[in-house]
């Protein structure tokens, strides 16, 4: 694999995991986040990845708290078990469209986002699976 091929998919990853985090900006609490991306024709299987989140309180379910600046939303729609959206993110020329969706409660949720489009001139297909559960404790969100 190339290096630019290394650095398109990092860049990917990086964006999608990003469009499951929200904005730390306020007070909230802590929250477990774990994905598990695959990829139409990578060779060997991405390991799931887990992180602990500061979360601010009601953000945990709406995709429009992005820290990815260079990804627009759209179509979003949340209701009182989940929330739905589409996604469209540009870097350096290079474009990922995609949709996602997350079903849960106030303590846990699970989703997908599926991305597609082209990085370092090759097509991809990728889907995100996301795991999250509250683990409670406030936190100062930075």
């Amino acid at each position: 694999m190339t290096m630019r091929r290394r650095r398109g998919k990092t860049l990917l990853i990086a964006a999608v995991t990003s469009l499951a985090l929200p904005v730390m900006a306020e007070p909230g609490e802590y929250w477990q986040l774990t994905t598990k991306m695959e990829m139409v024709g990578m060779p060997m299987a991405m390991p799931p990845v887990t992180m602990k989140l500061c979360v601010p309180k009601g953000a945990e379910r709406d995709p429009r708290h992005s820290a990815d600046k260079d990804c627009t939303m759209s179509d979003v729609k949340i209701n009182s078990n989940g929330s739905s959206w589409k996604v469209r993110c540009v870097k350096d020329g290079e474009v990922m469209t995609g949709i996602g969706e997350m079903k849960g409660d106030a303590n846990q949720w699970a989703g997908t986002i599926r991305m597609s489009g082209v990085t370092g001139g090759q097509k991809f297909d990728m889907t995100n699976h996301l795991q999250s559960k509250r683990l409670g404790g406030s936190c100062e969100a930075k």
